[in-house]
Formats: C-alpha cells, structure tokens, sequence
C-alpha cells in the first residue's frame, strides 16, 4: 500500500473490522479502525505492516503485537570452495531465526561454486563478480546488506544451529561484538590460503 492509496485503506479497513467484530464483543472499536489504518499508513509503511500483523487473542480479548525481530544479514564471501559452500549455506538457511537475509558473493571461482550458489539461488541473494579479494568481497557485501546486525560467515565455517537466535539475544543485552558467543562446530579447521 502506498499512501494516498484510498482503495487499500478501504480494503484494510475492512478487513480489521472483520477481524475484531470476528473476535471482540461491540463495535466500538471498528468505528475508529479507518483512522487508525490511514494515521499508520501516513506515518510509516513498515509499520503498517506491523499493524497488519496484530492479531487478537480471544480469551482475553486484548491486542497482542508479534515481536519485531531485527533483521539480520550474513555475508559469506567465497572463492573455491564448492566442497564445503553448500555446508555453511545449509547451517545458514536453517537456522530457527526467522528474520535473516543471507547474501553468497563468489569472487571469481574458477571451480564448481558457482553450481553450489546455483542450487540455493531462491533462498539467498547471490552475486559473482571477477577476484578482488576477501577484504573488498566483504566490504562489498556489508554495502549490499541491509540488516540491522551485519555479520561475516566465511565459506568453510558453518554455524551451529540456534546461532543466530544466540547472537541477537546477545546483541540485545547491549553487547556488540560475534565474536563473544560460539558459533561454530568444534571440527578442525580448513585452511587453504588459496581460497576463502
């Protein structure tokens, strides 16, 4: 919905009102639903999202707002690493935080992990580009992401499932830095200074 867009109040407006006479004794609170959609509308799109997403809880009869999670965004650069990319992708992708944008940027490869990112295209954001370097791959990633916690995976450390959830529960407590939780498995590391 954009604003100005009286067709979509309208059709909000209606929908709400559906919802609480379907849920709430009365109809006091229907008759200022309009103002409240076109107030929210003006004053934010996302949060209008937000207040699309209210939902009522009949035994108590009250609204009750989802927690809005921070977005957070993994950049994982990589370059020749198609033996272990599609781990990590895997321990990405299925971590039990909802709110996760994940960005693979392939710096050249001149192996197969280009098919690995292929395979998963519609669960990440992907882009290859000719070999500049981890420093500049990630520093490109960083100005592609958009998540309020930013954080760097590399290609050959998947995460321990929960991870996610472990950091921004961290990050909340005022505390700022990944590197003050465990996040990755206890198996020996891969090194090939060739690649990353």
């Amino acid at each position: 919905m954009v604003w100005g867009d009286t067709e979509g109040v309208e059709a909000w407006t209606g929908r709400a009102r559906t919802i609480i006479r379907e849920n709430c004794d009365g109809d006091v609170a229907a008759k200022n639903i309009k103002h409240l959609v076109e107030t929210v509308a003006r004053v934010s799109e996302e949060i209008f999202k937000c207040v699309l997403l209210l939902w009522l809880a009949p035994e108590r009869r009250t609204l009750v707002v989802p927690e809005v999670l921070p977005l957070v965004t993994v950049v994982t650069p990589v370059y020749n690493r198609e033996d272990y990319l599609e781990e990590v992708i895997l321990s990405v992708l299925g971590q039990d935080y909802p709110n996760i944008e994940f960005i693979v940027l392939d710096d050249g490869s001149t192996d197969g992990t280009l098919q690995v990112i292929w395979k998963y295209r519609e669960r990440l954001r992907w882009e290859s580009h000719a070999n500049m370097g981890q420093t500049r791959t990630v520093n490109k990633g960083f100005s592609m992401a958009k998540g309020e916690i930013v954080g760097v995976v590399n290609s050959d450390d998947p995460l321990l499932p929960g991870a996610i959830r472990e950091i921004v529960a961290f990050m909340r407590k005022g505390r700022t830095h990944w590197s003050s939780i465990r996040l990755e498995s206890n198996r020996p590391a891969r090194r090939d200074h060739r690649a990353y």
